[in-house]
């Protein structure tokens, strides 16, 4: 059989508790092209972590509520459709949403437990469920975190999988409105942008979203640092009232802030601030898993030794809902 390939290091092993299901699973639509230009067939396969992101943040930029819905999407063109082996995190921990746990009546294995009861490890990978598609072998789950399946043709999800645990939100917001001293018919509202992830990863297409109330006629901003055009912008659409501060690529661990002078038809009052908003981000983050669920690695089940086909194992998180309330 071919050597597994590793795509990241083993973390501590942790006991898996619970039952595994399997029913029907939906592909994401996913940003991650598999397309070849030159239309060439390939003997490679491909497996996605996809994940959507949805958090919400109270008027103070705390998040109130934070999701990760996910997929593990599988693409295969490998030669004569050899097994495949996929092993997961070995610190994963499967629970359910309301706590109550598993417990053997309900079909599980030993006593129940609750996400609750492992928060203080936050080494833990915890979801709420995994629904795995009705190809993925699982009887060496419980014991190697591993999946055993044949890939049927075409792109697939051998898992979907929800979580709302262990999760830092990848940005965080502050939104601030003052008056403007040269008139009672302007106002200033500033921005301030932290990127939170990893710096050796950068968020693409992230988009600000502040939507301004029907009083203001005008808008002209500035940001801090200034940056080059092809990199960050701003427009502001009167039609919509809808104010944009676009990222073509934003790396960790960087923070900017951007200040918008407005131009009101009435004198400005501190309603101003709630009347704007709530605040949106959209971004993807390649490479990135928010749930920090992770393949370990990926093994073609093929007793040749020089059978060595291409494997890609990706990762990308893209924003699903991620609002500001003001």
């Amino acid at each position: 059989m071919n050597e597994p390939t590793v795509v990241a290091p083993p973390l501590s092993a942790k006991a898996l508790l619970g039952s595994l299901s399997k029913g029907p699973t939906g592909v994401f639509k996913s940003v991650l092209d598999t397309t070849r230009t030159d239309g060439k067939r390939r003997d490679e396969i491909y497996v996605d972590v996809v994940e959507r992101l949805s958090v919400t943040f109270n008027a103070a930029g705390n998040p109130i509520s934070s999701q990760v819905d996910g997929a593990i999407q599988v693409k295969s063109y490998l030669a004569g459709n050899p097994s495949i082996k996929i092993k997961l995190n070995d610190d994963l921990l499967i629970t359910r949403r309301d706590g109550s746990g598993y417990g053997a009546s309900a079909g599980g294995y030993g006593t129940g437990f609750s996400a609750g009861d492992y928060a203080a490890d936050s080494s833990l990978v915890i979801l709420d469920d995994v629904t795995f598609h009705e190809v993925a072998n699982l009887d060496a789950f419980d014991t190697e975190r591993s999946i055993s399946l044949v890939p049927p043709d075409g792109e697939f999800a051998l898992a979907n999988y929800r979580t709302s645990h262990g999760l830092r939100p990848p940005f965080r917001l502050n939104i601030t409105t003052e008056s403007d001293a040269a008139s009672e018919y302007k106002a200033v509202v500033r921005l301030r942008l932290w990127s939170d992830i990893p710096a050796d990863k950068a968020a693409s297409g992230l988009e600000v979203e502040v939507p301004l109330p029907a009083y203001v006629t005008r808008v002209h901003c500035e940001v801090d640092p200034p940056g080059n055009a092809a990199v960050q912008g701003w427009e502001f659409s009167e039609k919509s009232h809808l104010l944009k501060w676009r990222f073509k690529k934003l790396a960790g661990g960087t923070n900017l802030s951007m200040r918008a002078r407005l131009t009101l038809t009435k004198p400005f009052g501190a309603s101003l601030r709630a009347e704007l908003g709530p605040v949106n981000l959209k971004f993807t983050i390649p490479m990135y898993s928010a749930s920090h669920i992770s393949l370990k690695y990926l093994q073609i089940l093929r007793k040749d030794k020089n059978y060595n086909p291409q494997r890609w194992v990706r990762y990308v998180t893209s924003s699903n809902s991620y609002t500001f309330r003001t």
